[in-house]
């Protein structure tokens, strides 16, 4: 293996590393919160079953990497399986990110809409569908992935003769809805969900009877969904090249590409930890392991 390869194999073990280990703490602390409290918190649900998903993330780019020491998989059938989980929670994590952010502004946002109203009760009765749905979705949007990457095309038949007319690709047809179900809507989600929150945030400075409190509530739920709107839109342009193979895997670029793929999940799992009182308080105990404290 070339020193280039070497280097990248080190960086991802270490990035494996750090992020089964921040995920496996948010994990841990929001299920005994839902399990101890009692109560249905939708952000820590969501939060933790976005640690779940980048665990399992994190596992499935391992066969990925395996790919750098034995090459010959690139041609199995278990590198294309490995493609379209790793799609998948590259798309579920995308969305997940968009329902974080719609449920920080739900939380957040005090308003008598009607709209938001029927949406705020609704989100919140059916979260565990929502979810459920979102991941049969990304699925979905995945195996469209798959088909743009490799170009699957479909065989049209005369109906008379049964002799082959021609050859229908689906590679734009995959392209478009991939871009749009995959990445477009949940982008189009995170930004509305910070135009309502800065509307709110100014609604509470210009109402001098609100409190500090909810003021800094809102900043640093704000400034979170801010970098969350940064690191989606990064993510997704380096996954674009990757599925668009621009670069070859022999291509520095390529490397480059692919550790800011694999650094961005780690940086989301910090934000998360950062924006939640919760995960912040308990953090330093977890970290120093001195165990996790009472949160």
């Amino acid at each position: 293996m070339s020193p280039l390869g070497w280097i990248w194999s080190a960086f991802c073990l270490l990035q494996g590393l750090v992020v089964i280990y921040l995920n496996s703490y948010i994990v841990f602390i929001l299920w005994r919160s839902l399990t101890e409290d009692g109560k249905r918190n939708p952000v820590n649900l969501i939060q933790m079953v976005m640690g779940i998903n980048k665990i399992t993330m994190r596992c499935s780019w391992i066969i990925n990497d395996v790919t750098f020491w034995l090459p010959e998989i690139f041609d199995s059938p278990c590198y294309d399986i490995s493609f379209v989980f790793r799609a998948f929670h590259i798309y579920f994590s995308y969305w997940l990110t968009a329902w974080l952010c719609i449920y920080y502004s739900i939380f957040i946002t005090n308003s008598g809409h009607r709209l938001f109203l029927w949406i705020k009760r609704n989100l919140l009765a059916f979260l565990n569908q929502v979810l459920f749905l979102t991941g049969v979705g990304s699925l979905a949007i995945a195996l469209l992935a798959y088909m743009w990457r490799y170009n699957v095309f479909f065989l049209r038949y005369n109906s008379t003769n049964g002799t082959t007319i021609e050859d229908i690709s689906l590679t734009d047809l995959c392209k478009t809805s991939a871009i749009i179900l995959g990445s477009c809507l949940p982008f189009i989600g995170i930004a509305i969900s910070l135009v309502v929150s800065l509307s709110s945030l100014l609604k509470h400075v210009n109402n001098l009877s609100q409190t500090s409190f909810n003021v800094q509530v809102h900043v640093v739920v704000i400034k979170a969904m801010v970098l969350f709107l940064i690191l989606s839109l990064f993510f997704f342009v380096c996954y674009a090249l990757t599925l668009t193979k621009v670069y070859k895997n022999d291509n520095p670029m390529y490397f480059i590409i692919q550790s800011l793929m694999l650094i961005i999940p780690t940086l989301e799992s910090i934000i998360i930890i950062k924006a939640s009182p919760k995960l912040r308080k308990n953090f330093p105990r977890w970290f120093c392991f001195r165990g996790t404290g009472d949160g």
